[in-house]
């Protein structure tokens, strides 16, 4: 509940001062009330304002037992919402005036030409309660409104991207505007444009209190309508249908990307944790197998024993990378077999075989390049014989 009876039981005074207030600026002859005494121009965002403050003036004396002040206060906001749409609608051009001279003539032309006041105040009748925004009137202005300043293909024309080159402010008061349309989409990508742009960078001028109070009441508003108020469909589609438009989501849509959003991230963080958990049980693995191994190993004095360069003899599959995270995988092979505790007789040889094992074995060059060489031997010498007998003459004298 907004108001608070106990609290405003005593305040009656305060609530007639304010409402005398936007009676002594009353334009009578047009029912809206001017900027001030002396200067009496009728604008549309204060005329607005002033409505909702007198609905809920109205409801403060309903509160407080003042049935008589209670009934005054609606007749003045009826009067001033009934004048806001027949003196500053525009039937021809189809949206709002900025506002009116005290003459009921114009100040300025009825266009979006420039974001302020013409273009920002578009919204106001929505968003106090002047307009019903399922009206054809709201939607035909809301769809201008996005025509013109939320756009992606001109730079500083994009309200919803906190990027306006007419103003410097950005505007959040707006924001429960788009949402009372149902835009819930454009919506959202105004608030994490103001998370980037003001929030994330300390809150930086031009984000003031003001700007912080809307915003944080808008956001309240887009959680009121993703999580049942059953708005989140395109305003501005003409039939109403879910996602009809790319701008607007509905509900469900809403809450699916939500989800969506949240599995990633915690997939995200889930990979995270293995990546982490993973390095530390490699390293651990390493730390164990390194203090096992260095059990079965000959004395420290040993110079192989103090060097950290693996031996020259040592085949190189048995040489381990020093940092786990140079191994082709973090996790530990299914197929390694753990580190026997009790020293084995003859220590397991991974990698080829030496080169003395080979010949033992036959199966190495060594024995094939002895053959060789024999073999070459003996062709030699039967060939030097050979010759030395078709060199000697028939009478079986001297060689020339």
């Amino acid at each position: 509940d907004t108001f608070d009876s106990k609290y405003l039981k005593d305040k009656e005074s305060v609530v007639d001062a304010l409402v005398g207030v936007m009676r002594a600026t009353e334009v009578k002859s047009l029912g809206l009330t001017g900027a001030k005494p002396n200067y009496m121009v009728c604008y549309l965002m204060d005329n607005c304002e002033v409505y909702a403050g007198l609905v809920s003036a109205a409801e403060i004396y309903s509160r407080i037992g003042n049935k008589t002040k209670a009934k005054d206060a609606s007749a003045f906001a009826e009067k001033v919402r009934s004048a806001i749409q027949t003196r500053l609608y525009s039937t021809s051009a189809k949206c709002w005036y900025s506002g009116v001279f005290d003459n009921g003539k114009a100040t300025a032309n009825a266009d979006l030409s420039v974001f302020y006041p013409q273009g920002s105040c578009q919204l106001f009748p929505v968003l106090f309660g002047v307009d019903d925004p399922t009206s054809e009137r709201a939607l035909n202005v809301y769809r201008r409104f996005k025509e013109t300043y939320c756009r992606t293909d001109i730079a500083g024309k994009n309200w919803s991207t906190v990027n306006l080159r007419d103003d410097t402010f950005p505007w959040a008061i707006l924001l429960r505007a788009v949402v009372a349309m149902g835009d819930t989409e454009t919506a959202e990508t105004f608030v994490k444009a103001m998370n980037n742009r003001f929030i994330k960078t300390g809150h930086n001028y031009p984000y003031y209190n003001a700007e912080a109070g809307h915003l944080m009441s808008g956001v309240a508003a887009i959680l009121e309508a993703v999580n049942g108020s059953g708005q989140g469909t395109d305003p501005t589609s003409g039939d109403g249908s879910e996602g009809s438009s790319a701008d607007p989501v509905s509900e469900s849509s809403a809450e699916s990307s939500a989800a969506s959003s949240a599995e990633s991230s915690k997939e995200e963080t889930s990979k995270e944790a293995s990546k982490d958990t993973s390095k530390d049980t490699s390293k651990e693995t390493s730390k164990e197998t390194s203090k096992e191994t260095s059990a079965d190993e000959p004395d420290d004095s040993s110079p192989a024993a103090d060097s950290d360069e693996p031996s020259e003899d040592a085949p190189v599959s048995e040489v381990q990378s020093a940092d786990p995270s140079d191994e082709p995988s973090k996790e530990p092979s299914a197929d390694v077999e753990p580190v026997s505790e009790t020293p084995s007789a003859e220590p397991a040889v991974s990698g080829p075989a030496s080169e003395p094992e080979q010949a033992s074995s036959g199966s190495g060059p060594l024995p094939w390049i002895l053959w060789g060489a024999g073999f070459a031997a003996v062709l030699g010498i039967g060939a030097f014989v050979i010759i030395r007998l078709l060199r000697k003459k028939p009478d079986g004298g001297k060689a020339a």
